[in-house]
């Protein structure tokens, strides 16, 4: 059995940001009993562990986010060998924003005040000076307020209000397509 999965963001314009292209992944123990049930796609979890899988795990190591929000749902089967059957859901995630106080120098970002939220890694930030599709990709001294945080790309931005938005990928919503050959979940 194998399950492959592709994570997309899409913003309010409509336009795409891929996270994750198509790659596999282990389908738990917990998943394959669930096959044979009408909820196994019922819920989508997305997380992060720098732990090795096994098997017999029976929830993710840090969950990131859950939904059971399905946006879209399409699924097959092919009648001639290779014989197999599809299912392709996309799952929407809600928003979480921080609205902060900053500035960036190069690939710093510095936050000096907090007014809601918490930044997170993967976050577009947005605000007066600041490039499209900047991203916070690493924390420095921050973890979530404020310090500093690696932003890519590389700019200067003087002290501005900022928009770090983050959606368990990104956009007003994001969604999470989830296809499989022969079996899914994780």
């Amino acid at each position: 059995m194998a399950g492959r999965f592709k994570i997309e963001a899409i913003r309010p314009d409509g336009s795409k940001r891929v996270l994750a292209d198509w790659f596999d992944n282990l389908i738990l123990d917990a998943g394959l009993e669930r096959l044979g049930t009408a909820s196994a796609l019922g819920t989508c979890a997305v997380g992060t562990s720098s732990v090795a899988v096994n098997a017999a795990q029976t929830s993710l190591q840090v969950l990131a986010a859950s939904t059971t929000t399905q946006q879209a749902k399409v699924y097959g089967t092919q009648a001639t060998a290779p014989y197999y059957a599809w299912n392709r859901t996309t799952y929407r995630f809600p928003l979480t924003t921080a609205i902060v106080t900053g500035s960036i120098t190069d690939t710093t970002l510095t936050v000096s005040a907090v007014s809601s939220g918490t930044i997170k890694v993967g976050a577009v930030l947005t605000g007066t000076g600041i490039s499209a599709n900047t991203t916070v990709t690493t924390f420095g001294s921050g973890s979530g307020g404020i310090g500093t945080y690696t932003v890519s790309p590389s700019q200067t931005v003087s002290s501005t209000s900022i928009t770090s938005t983050y959606a368990t990928a990104a956009g007003t919503l994001a969604e999470v397509g989830v296809g499989w050959g022969a079996t899914t979940m994780f």
